[in-house]
């Protein structure tokens, strides 16, 4: 009784193996006997894309701005403006209680133009160019004079 058990034990993955091996194999099927066996389906043409995009460039740079008076106290409160090349509308922003403010400029369209705005709180106003480099912070110090 031992021995048929260890038997059947071991004819059963010979059985099992040999009846893969028949079900599979292309000419050994007869009729309506089904393929069991996935063929590998042909290479798609789709292009892979990776997983982690690619970082994008900044074309922008930083002006930070820092506006005294001529005693270097700081100036809050003013506009200052910039356009960079001749067809762009001006971007602007306040001065702090430090008289410090930063505009983020595009580049690429020649030197910036600028203006810090002075006349609202009896300064004068004065206006320059900076070079805006991308990915940089320039720094620009203003200082402005009182009205008479």
């Amino acid at each position: 009784m031992e021995h048929t058990k260890i038997l059947a034990l071991f004819l059963l993955p010979v059985f099992l193996v040999s009846l893969f091996v028949l079900v599979s194999d292309d000419s050994s099927l007869t009729g309506n006997v089904p393929h069991t066996v996935n063929k590998p389906k042909p290479a798609s043409k789709t292009t892979l894309k990776p997983a982690i995009p690619a970082p994008t460039v900044s074309t922008k740079g930083l002006v930070a701005f820092y506006v005294k008076d001529p005693k270097g106290k700081p100036i809050k409160g003013l506009e200052v403006s910039a356009t960079v090349g001749s067809n762009s509308n001006p971007i602007s922003a306040i001065t702090d209680s430090a008289g410090y403010t930063v505009l983020n400029l595009p580049t690429g369209n020649g030197d910036a133009n600028y203006g810090v705005v002075g006349y609202t709180q009896n300064y004068t106003t004065k206006y320059g160019y900076v070079t805006v480099v991308p990915r940089k912070t320039t720094k620009v110090n203003v200082v402005l004079q009182k009205m008479k």
